[in-house]
């Protein structure tokens, strides 16, 4: 079956492939991505809690490896300026690294809702040339209706086949982000207290 749908799909059957293979990419990147992220961070916010429970929360380097440990170096970098510039400072960091958190989940949804399209238009272009080869001809066989008959089932099979994947993955990945988001901002709301009075406690 599946020989005869690549047979006889035609250019919107390319379509849908080259879809999923677009697709397929942004899913692996995003999954080698996101997945060991959450690991890490929560090594990083360890370190982190460890180290104000330490009185050193101003001071602990976590280098830049994740969104969370860049979100906690530029508030540690703004200290000097009291709790309000610690604030803005994690703010601005954590919303500078939503894009890259997000980035590619975007084309998976755009696959997910275009490929289901592209099978219903193979389905119309399937069925308009089974018909026309059945108008144009005084005795209809089954040779006549097959290859239009395959192309329009063929191409919503392979659309479904494409689309319901990738919303999965879309779904998924996009929960991976949004919490890596959550926790980003959460983040920015605890930083100024733990950093400026672990500080200044130290200092004390």
């Amino acid at each position: 079956m599946i020989a005869h749908i690549l047979a006889n799909g035609g250019v919107i059957l390319i379509a849908i492939l080259l879809c999923s293979v677009v697709a397929a990419g942004m899913v692996l990147e995003r999954c080698l991505r996101l997945l060991p992220l959450r690991r890490r961070s929560l090594a990083d916010w360890q370190t982190f809690e460890n180290a104000v429970n330490r009185g050193q929360g101003a001071h602990v380097s976590l280098g830049e490896q994740t969104p969370l440990a860049r979100v906690i170096g530029r508030a540690q970098a703004a200290v000097p300026g009291g709790r309000e510039a610690v604030r803005m400072s994690a703010i601005e960091a954590a919303q500078r690294e939503v894009p890259a958190l997000e980035r590619g989940l975007g084309t998976i949804a755009i696959v997910a809702q275009v490929t289901p399209l592209l099978g219903l238009l193979g389905t119309v272009v399937g069925l308009m040339e089974a018909f026309q080869a059945a108008g144009e001809s005084d005795r209809i066989v089954h040779s006549m209706l097959a290859s239009g008959i395959y192309k329009a089932l063929g191409t919503t099979a392979a659309g479904l086949g494409v689309a319901i994947p990738a919303y999965i993955a879309y779904s998924t990945l996009s929960g991976l982000a949004n919490r890596h988001i959550d926790q980003l901002e959460m983040l920015a709301g605890e930083l100024p207290l733990a950093l400026v009075a672990g500080d200044e406690g130290q200092g004390a």
